[in-house]
């Protein structure tokens, strides 16, 4: 052992088991005999046994071992008793202890385990039957035997899966815990997360924001798409949902899984946070639960309980198709008629998720350039970026593959009232009262027509106004066959023959337009309505940007030409009395002004200040 030290750790002082640890670090090393490497680990073994044998833990955390875990120091009362106990209180409860150098000795503690069953107890000895008949082949060491237990987590003894699952739920805390993807990302650690710390997950999360990058390599995104799927089948395994969203789930979702009946979740926690959306009330747990819902549009396989659900769908339909990206989830609604039922049902259900912001839809990374350009000051969810992006689609400088992930979304919302966000949020009432019949229908459009076809009788005005807008966009975007208006065909391609698209494809706002002038000439009745009610909408929005201007103009035409803006009578007080011309041009200047002011406001609320901008393509997105 001297010359080893003498070897590797020279420059070490001795003391508080520094050597020892340097050596324990090297052990690894090329250079280092494998007899010396043995003893090392079986000394290592014992430690992990008893905080006392660790000369650094038991120093370090003197302090914190009586403050948090007394209970297990103090039941430590024969060596039978020393299984672990009070470093795994350590590292359940690392975020409470107080004296630095304690959280680093139960961090190095833990990186252990991470890497070799071995360095922790409980586990090894709960699964110490499991090892033997599963794991007999497997080599100790780079977390080969941990592997192997989740590898065949299905065929564990109970004990050993239960014991298993709260080890993975600490070791979710830190990339350092997770040696595989530790290993397999160093590049991509150093690339994508240099300057984010390591601890709560930020490395891991960071690593998942960047899994469809070019420059991650095979082995990393391997790493990170695993365990991505395994945090998907309980949300205890996602560090920072779990940590964020912890009274919501309490509050929100106490029913729908208990953490002390040694059950697995699945995926029904998420999915209550996403059912109970609008309840949630902390920001860092709506960021946290927003992360997941993109994972699971990302990859079908991050979403427990639709994975479950389409299993047979996607060997069925969607083979050869790579998971990633949103490609299985345009696969499967590729091949929507013929989908189960209960495959059918979680799709529509993501879907009605993502209609509330683009960010969540894959595809629409191809507006990246777009949103920042012409909806840099649109507040998102609510159905606000797509709207946004809908108003400037037909913008020379926006993409085509930007465009055309609008096109495809406004048809997806045309045959599905629920897919319309402002619809879907407004029209509730209404569709139950005036169209419960349609409301039961799949595709055509049924619920959205029925609203346009008794848009005078809807009860709410606001849900008027989004049936309106909702009409008008279909129009904007015609397409010869489509299911909400199919009713124009005829008249589209008898009154607008020059902009008539003979292919059948779509053409921004011209056969709209077309339609909106000669909509005297219209013959058939449900088309005629359609643009009627779009050509309300218009009205509608001009009317509400002048509104304002108009009260003021009002109120302004009770002042007299001679006005007095200091009352005379008042003591002290200079009286300022404008008359003639005089008074005319001032209040002329000052509507001047409040009418400037509000077009300013109404132009940024709307995102319609935007000038023109060259958006150049980054090929990157």
């Amino acid at each position: 052992v001297k010359k080893k030290k003498k070897k590797f750790c020279s420059d070490v002082k001795p003391g508080m088991g520094l050597a020892k640890k340097c050596l324990e670090d090297k052990r690894s090393d090329p250079d280092f005999s494998s007899e010396c490497k043995v003893k090392f680990e079986e000394m290592m073994v014992r430690r992990a046994s008893d905080f006392r044998l660790d000369a650094n833990l038991r120093e370090q955390c003197r302090e914190d071992i009586e403050e948090v875990c007394g209970y297990e120091k103090d039941s430590l009362d024969t060596i039978a008793g020393y299984d672990g106990r009070v470093i795994e209180c350590l590292q359940d409860y690392k975020d409470e202890l107080i004296v630095p150098g304690c959280k680093e000795a139960v961090h190095a503690v833990t990186v252990r385990a991470g890497e070799d069953i071995r360095m922790d107890r409980p586990l090894a000895d709960a699964c110490y039957e499991d090892r033997k008949s599963l794991c007999s082949g497997v080599a100790p060491g780079s977390a080969r035997v941990l592997r192997c237990l989740q590898d065949n987590r299905n065929q564990l003894a109970y004990e050993c899966r239960a014991t298993l699952f709260d080890q993975e739920v600490r070791l979710a805390e830190d990339i350092d815990f997770k040696y595989p993807m530790k290993k397999a990302c160093t590049k991509e650690t150093e690339l994508f997360c240099k300057d984010i710390p390591h601890g709560h997950a930020r490395v891991i999360k960071c690593l998942q924001e960047h899994d469809e990058d070019k420059e991650m390599s095979t082995e990393c995104r391997a790493e990170v798409k695993r365990d991505e799927v395994r945090e998907a089948e309980d949300y205890r395994l996602d560090y920072r949902l779990n940590k964020e969203c912890d009274m919501e789930i309490d509050t929100l979702c106490a029913d729908v899984c208990s953490p002390f009946q040694g059950q697995a979740c699945g995926g029904s926690v998420v999915a209550c946070l996403m059912e109970a959306r609008e309840n949630i009330t902390s920001d860092s747990c709506k960021k946290e639960l927003f992360s997941s819902e993109k994972r699971m549009g990302n990859d079908y396989r991050t979403d427990a309980q639709l994975k479950e659900a389409c299993s047979e769908d996607v060997e069925k339909f969607c083979p050869t198709v790579e998971p990633g990206n949103g490609r299985v989830h345009q696969c499967l609604m590729e091949n929507k008629k013929e989908l189960s039922a209960s495959c059918k049902s979680m799709e529509d259900k993501l879907q009605l998720v993502q209609a509330d912001d683009v960010r969540l839809r894959p595809g629409f990374k191809a507006c990246k350039e777009e949103i920042q350009v012409y909806c840099n000051n649109v507040k998102p969810g609510m159905g606000r970026l797509f709207r946004c992006l809908q108003a400037n689609a037909e913008k020379s400088d926006v993409s085509e593959t930007c465009k055309t992930q609008v096109l495809q979304k406004q048809g997806r919302m045309s045959t599905n009232w629920k897919m319309d966000f402002g619809v879907a949020h407004s029209c509730k009432g209404d569709v139950d009262k005036v169209c419960a019949k349609a409301k039961v229908e799949h595709g055509g459009a049924g619920v959205l027509k029925c609203l346009a076809e008794n848009h005078d009788s809807l009860a709410s005005s606001d849900c008027q106004n989004e049936v309106a807008r909702a009409t008008k966009m279909a129009l904007w975007q015609y397409r010869k066959g489509a299911a909400m208006t199919e009713e124009c065909d005829e008249d589209a391609q008898t009154l607008c023959p020059e902009v008539y698209p003979s292919d059948g494809s779509s053409v921004l706002k011209k056969i709209g337009n077309c339609l909106t002038e000669k909509v005297a000439t219209i013959t058939s009745g449900a088309c005629k309505k359609m643009v009627e009610i779009s050509i309300t909408q218009e009205e509608s929005a001009d009317f509400e940007k002048s509104l304002a201007s108009v009260t003021i103009m009002n109120e302004l035409h009770k002042i007299d030409t001679t006005s007095t803006f200091v009352d005379p009578e008042e003591e002290g007080l200079h009286v300022l009395t404008l008359t003639g011309w005089v008074a005319l041009a001032s209040i002329a200047a000052l509507v001047i002004v409040l009418v400037g002011g509000v077009v300013f406001a109404y132009r940024k609320f709307t995102g319609t200040d935007q000038g023109y901008t060259l958006v150049v393509k980054g090929g990157g997105v």
